[in-house]
């Protein structure tokens, strides 16, 4: 009977650390994806990992509140990792952003169900383009593999959050902002040169109404720029994702105490 109900004990910790990652990783996390697919794919990979954890190593809490800290912790793991993962994609709706911002678009929202928030329609093509590519690079398996090695790296009931946890998430903050201006950098730089040889054109010319010509001469260098720099999307989030893997098991080795 003890067997089993430390068995049980070391299950739901298990189930919990998986489960705060499908709150917030990427794919998995978004409001689109039913509670009970979460639920079941958390409970599916809960039980592929249970078998493989060494028991021997395990020290499992005696007490209800030495427990409830100890899934506390569990969850916060599955949080951390599944919070950072996502930041990927904030940096390419970044760059959506700041380019709908040079091309007059911003204006135009929509919803995005990963974020729960309004965002530009530049910024979801972005963030829908980073989605396809990360699916077809295996990013969900760059995201797997580092849940699975943190079972190895920290042992249940056994996290730490160290005061240098917040500043490695806040390094990978302006990571990210870096990332988004560098790929909306080619359409804002010509956007930039567009509206200094409209300003000659006002100068030399101030009778064309540059309103109705600027706006949609700048929608179209935006989205010839856009167009001509998608095949190097596959290099930046190929770069982005090796990045990430590094930053993902920095943090769990901050956590590992």
């Amino acid at each position: 009977m003890e067997i089993a109900v430390s068995q049980f004990i070391m299950f739901v910790l298990v189930l919990t650390r998986i489960s705060g990652l499908m709150l917030f990783a990427p794919i998995f996390g978004s409001s689109n994806v039913p509670a009970q697919t979460k639920i079941g794919l958390s409970a599916i990979l809960s039980f592929i990992v249970f078998p493989a954890l060494p028991v021997a190593s395990i020290e499992l809490p005696t007490t209800l509140v030495g427990f409830a800290i100890a899934a506390a912790g569990e969850l916060g793991v599955g949080v951390v990792i599944g919070f950072a993962s996502s930041l990927l994609f904030v940096g390419f709706q970044l760059a959506g952003h700041l380019m709908g911002q040079q091309m007059g678009t911003a204006l135009a929202a929509v919803f995005n169900p990963q974020f729960e928030g309004q965002v530009s329609v530049l910024g979801e093509f972005y963030f829908f383009i980073a989605i396809v590519l990360f699916v077809l690079i295996n990013g969900h398996h760059l995201l797997l593999s580092a849940l699975i090695s943190s079972f190895k790296l920290i042992p249940l009931a056994a996290v730490h959050f160290p005061p240098q946890l917040p500043a490695k998430v806040s390094v990978m903050f302006g990571e990210i902002f870096s990332i988004g201006v560098r790929i909306a950098a080619p359409a804002v730089i010509a956007l930039l040169l567009s509206s200094v040889a409209l300003g000659f054109i006002a100068r030399t010319v101030p009778q064309m109404n540059l309103l109705i010509i600027g706006f949609p001469l700048r929608i179209g260098l935006g989205l010839a720029v856009i167009v001509l720099s998608l095949p190097l999307m596959v290099g930046a989030v190929s770069n982005v994702l090796s990045d990430l893997e590094k930053s993902l098991y920095t943090l769990v080795y901050l956590m590992r105490g």
